[in-house]
């Protein structure tokens, strides 16, 4: 177990650090959003936002990984999605932030691409469930202790909002001064959803 993970842990920092962020801003924009009298209907339409973005993420990823590598498009994606959440801080406006969460979900996605895609080259059918299980281990601790930083300042500034930022750079960090080269990139062929549901037709339904 310990030779399967260790090759990995840069890897796993850096996905906390991203995750502790992610928690925090999840729970920083409704709050922040709610105290500056944004009703209830713009409030869920702007956090909804967010899984467009996810959505064209996952899109374009493959794309973006396949000309940039993992590294490089791990760094650039959490780097714009840092400048996202810090351009919240500067406007108290739903329509920008609704622009920002749609940047942050797109960035999000293509970081968690690169990451899982990662982790699923780095291990074998044997290693795979133990890997990817640490991998979401890594994530729910991430989201749960990100909420407690809304206790270190008042959501009312702009302070909560430049600390969010500084997590998402810092993410960077572990991954890019690691020794891992990340995978190497090979052609793969697309598959049908028709074909995924004659291989796995629960997990499609």
């Amino acid at each position: 177990m310990r030779t399967t993970l260790l090759p990995l842990i840069s890897l796993f920092i850096s996905c906390f650090i991203l995750f502790l962020g992610n928690g925090l801003i999840n729970v920083l924009l409704p709050v922040r959003m709610s105290l500056d009298g944004v009703n209830t209907n713009t409030i869920g339409t702007v956090l909804s936002l967010y899984f467009v973005g996810m959505l064209l993420g996952a899109i374009y990823s493959k794309n973006l990984i396949r000309r940039a590598a993992h590294i490089r498009v791990f760094a650039g994606c959490v780097a714009l999605g840092a400048v996202s959440i810090l351009i919240c801080s500067l406007y108290s406006d739903p329509l920008l932030w609704g622009v920002m969460r749609i940047v942050l979900g797109f960035c999000n996605a293509c970081a968690f691409t690169a990451m899982e895609s990662w982790l699923s080259d780095s291990s074998t059918k044997e290693t795979r469930g133990k890997v990817l299980a640490t991998y979401n281990a890594v994530v729910l601790s991430g989201l749960f202790f990100g909420q407690f930083f809304m206790n270190f300042a008042s959501p009312e500034g702009s302070a909560l909002f430049v600390f969010g930022g500084i997590l998402l750079c810092a993410a960077v960090i572990p991954m890019v001064l690691s020794r891992n080269n990340g995978p190497v990139i090979s052609e793969v062929s697309s598959m049908s959803l028709f074909a995924l549901y004659k291989i796995s037709p629960l997990g499609v339904v």
